[in-house]
């Protein structure tokens, strides 16, 4: 009967402990009550955070980028994500704010005449504060983030 009760107290114990973390399931195997019941728990806790990316050549009305993407939650900078990202192809230059954008999907810049490349985010919190997005070597991004990059010729 003791032994029943401590089973029964760590698997409570157990339970209650991953029952904090709404991603992880727990699994109870069926033990006769004489044995020790085997506990399996499975992390599904994510270590990506998802970003969704549009990028645009405005002048030539052409979507050359639509998609969410996953990338670790180790990334922390719009640069470090966008470095990551192979199908962008990005190109930057380093310059006095940070990393600049100067290419995209084999799309490049025209740094003295356009077009350029620019972004937003409709709810990245640094950029909604401040009116503006930051230089991406300084952009702090978070899960859900959206971003639009345009090569654009007009800033109206």
């Amino acid at each position: 009967m003791k032994r029943i009760f401590s089973t029964l107290v760590i698997l409570t114990l157990i339970l209650s402990l991953t029952a904090c973390n709404s991603t992880s399931t727990t699994a109870v195997s069926t033990a006769t009550p004489t044995t020790t019941p085997t506990v399996s728990v499975t992390s599904e806790a994510t270590d990506v955070i998802s970003l969704n990316i549009t990028i645009n050549n405005v002048d030539e009305n052409e979507i050359l980028f639509d998609q969410t993407v996953e990338v670790s939650k180790d990334v922390e900078t719009l640069a470090d994500f966008l470095e990551t990202q192979t199908a962008f192809n990005i190109e930057t230059v380093s310059g006095d704010y940070g990393l600049m954008i100067t290419s995209m999907c084999d799309v490049a810049q025209d740094m003295d005449n356009g077009p350029w490349w620019t972004y937003t985010s409709s709810n990245n919190e640094q950029c909604l504060t401040a009116g503006y997005c930051d230089g991406i070597s300084s952009l702090a991004i978070s899960d859900g983030d959206t971003f639009e990059f345009n090569l654009t010729s007009s800033f109206e």
